[in-house]
This record gives C-alpha cells, sequence and structure tokens, in this order.
C-alpha cells in the first residue's frame, strides 16, 4: 500500500509539471503589452484638461489620472508625470497640442 501511495503522489506530481509547462507556452510574457494608442492619447489630453480645472493637483484629478494609468498600462505611471510635467511648464497651451503620444 505504501509503494502504490508512493506511486500515486510521484505521478501526480509529474503530472502537475508537466500541465504548467505546456500551459506556459500558451503566455506570451516576453510579448510587448498591446494598448489602444489613440486611448491612451485620449486619456491623456483628459488628465491635461481636468489639471486645467483643478489647477495642476494630481490629487484632485484623481479619475483621470487612474483613466491614464488604465489606457496606457505599464507606461501609466510615466505618462501621468509626464503630462503633469508638460501642464506645469506651459498651462495655457491648448492641451490636444501638447504632442502626447502612447510611446
Amino acid at each position: 500500500m505504501k509503494t502504490y501511495l508512493n506511486f500515486f503522489k510521484r505521478t501526480a506530481i509529474l503530472l502537475f509539471a508537466v500541465g504548467t509547462l505546456s500551459s506556459a507556452e500558451e503566455c506570451d510574457w516576453f510579448e510587448d503589452e498591446e494598448i489602444d494608442c489613440s486611448e491612451c492619447v485620449s486619456a491623456q489630453i483628459h488628465l491635461c484638461d481636468a489639471l486645467g480645472r483643478t489647477n495642476g493637483r494630481l490629487d484632485q484629478a484623481q479619475a483621470a489620472v487612474d483613466k491614464v494609468k488604465k489606457a496606457c498600462g505599464s507606461k501609466g505611471s510615466a505618462k501621468v508625470t509626464a503630462v503633469h510635467t508638460k501642464w506645469l511648464n506651459n498651462p495655457t497651451e491648448n492641451c490636444s497640442q501638447m504632442g502626447f503620444s502612447c510611446n
């Protein structure tokens, strides 16, 4: 009985390992994240406009900040900082002409 249990444990572990490795092939861990560039740029323009209404205060434009982070994926936080910096450098410029990008 003890030999049968050891065999069962080893088989279960082996099946789990094989299943895990075979399913890992389906994941694209090393592929670039796909984002909708127009949505990312639109969210940045929205944040810039929101900064105009909040006098540059990110804490009062949290919904717009979250929108940029969601739309721009892993680059979202950096995009928020870039939008804030551009707005601070020229708060009177038209946000849609500030040249935001998704790169």
